[in-house]
């Protein structure tokens, strides 16, 4: 029966991508970071002291968990495409280091070998993960201790990419490359409270000074009544970072900055009617702490386009061509409820197959011999 183990876990199907079409790519950036005009207004949420927003002013934020060994981890992410969400690698793979840095999934340090080129590309069957859509609250539950109505839109990861990780040599420690690439099993709808936000192709926004706003579901300490869970912003200024790949930000006011949940909400940039996502959050240095003294580490998108085209389809287009008038109405419409087991649970449905599969065929042969 050992055998029979072996055989499932090795010949355990390997998930291929499914970036977007030439098409797709064009339609997906004529319609992104539309404001109210195009789409109706965006919702507005965040984080530590960060006002409450409404969905439709932020329709590309997204709630992620990811259920592990020891519990459930809440991130926030922010959607690019139909079918992709950029967060960040943390949430899915931790920091490990004994010896020589690497990286680990509950308890399993990452097998290089299995590398494409600089990036590890995880399949469904590692983790258990789901995110939620078109949402004030970051999951049902939330909803319901918040007394919110749930009008959340779940969908499963088919895979996570981690652009960057296996470049890394020995002891060369970076923790810069805290950036994911979520790939959706199914595409999700457009609507009023989903919507896309751009990939920007130069680093405009980056610069110290510029004013971004970063969406997430987050904890605020400052809120008793409401301390996480639901969708909040907060409006940061760029400035200078002594921490290499990252770039920094500090709070525009004062009295707002990332917490426990925020890890991979989205900065983003308002420019020619458009709505850029320009930052990944990363870390805070202290959510509790007198806030105009600290500052939020973040990572920038625009070092990651190459990888975002690679492992998405959204690739750089000239204006002209993506300017033009096009039919995307079969990217918008309501949302059908889906109903799926976990990616491990599917795995373990496939695993229980092979082993029925063997035990009627060693049957078959024992019934030929006598």
């Amino acid at each position: 029966m050992r055998f029979v183990y072996i055989l499932a876990i090795v010949t355990a199907p390997i998930v291929d991508g499914q970036k977007l079409s030439q098409q797709e790519n064009e339609q997906i950036q004529h319609v992104c970071g539309r404001d109210s005009s195009d789409v109706r207004k965006f919702l507005r949420q965040k984080v530590l002291n960060g006002v409450k927003a409404e969905i439709s002013e932020a329709p590309w934020a997204v709630a992620v968990e990811v259920k592990k060994e020891d519990g459930r981890k809440f991130c926030s992410g922010t959607l690019v495409t139909s079918r992709h969400v950029i967060t960040a690698r943390h949430c899915y793979v931790n920091d490990y280091r004994a010896g020589k840095f690497t990286y680990v999934y509950d308890g399993q340090a990452i097998d290089k070998s299995e590398c494409s080129g600089d990036d590890f590309i995880m399949p469904a069957a590692t983790f258990d993960s789901e995110l939620n859509f078109g949402t004030k609250c970051r999951n049902t539950d939330s909803c319901e201790k918040l007394n919110l109505s749930s009008t959340l839109v779940t969908k499963f990861p088919k895979r996570v990419t981690l652009p960057g990780i296996c470049a890394r040599k020995g002891n060369n420690i970076n923790y810069h490359d805290d950036f994911a690439i979520v790939e959706l099993e199914h595409d999700v709808k457009f609507s009023e409270t989903i919507h896309p936000v751009c990939i920007p192709m130069t680093d405009e926004g980056l610069q110290p000074g510029s004013s971004l706003k970063t969406f997430g579901f987050g904890h605020d300490p400052t809120d008793a009544e409401i301390s996480s869970g639901v969708l909040r912003h907060e409006t940061v200024i760029m400035r200078k970072c002594k921490q290499g790949g990252f770039v920094c930000s500090i709070s525009a006011d004062g009295e707002q900055l990332a917490c426990k949940g925020d890890s991979g909400a989205g900065s983003v940039f308002r420019s020619e009617n458009r709505t850029t996502l320009i930052a990944v959050l990363s870390r805070g240095e202290q959510c509790a702490a007198h806030l105009k003294f600290y500052a939020d580490y973040m990572v920038p998108v625009f070092k990651y386009k190459s990888a975002i085209c690679k492992h998405t389809g959204y690739c750089e287009i000239s204006k002209a061509k993506g300017d033009l008038k096009m039919d995307v109405s079969h990217l918008y419409g309501p949302e059908k409820p889906l109903i799926r087991n976990s990616s491990k649970n599917e795995f373990f449905q496939f695993l229980f197959t092979v082993i029925f599969v063997v035990i009627v065929v060693q049957m078959m042969i024992f019934r030929c011999i006598f």
